[in-house]
């Protein structure tokens, strides 16, 4: 079973549509998962914050890397805030 959406680019109004398979229930589907709900976000907006907004994930992302971070570093501590700003500085080079 799968379930289509369609995208455009805004700026040349090209259309394409996109079709996501449904996953399997739990975290085996996760990644097919996080896209529907993004694809539905982004097409849908009303104005509100869904329950995993492309920002909640990615902090939760950039979370999980810190904590490997402190992991490969003995237990470190890390200033969140002055992580993500190394890692979008690192991003942007």
């Amino acid at each position: 079973m799968s379930e289509t959406r369609r995208s455009m680019i805004f700026l040349t109004k090209d259309q394409k549509e996109i079709r996501l398979q449904r996953s399997k229930p739990g975290h085996d589907g996760g990644d097919g998962g996080i896209m529907r709900d993004f694809l539905h976000e982004v097409t849908g907006f009303q104005g509100e914050q869904e329950l995993t907004s492309a920002e909640t994930s990615a902090e939760s992302h950039m979370m999980t890397f810190a904590a490997e971070h402190s992991r490969k570093n003995n237990g470190e501590s890390v200033d969140l805030f002055k992580f993500r700003q190394q890692v979008v500085n690192q991003a942007v080079k």
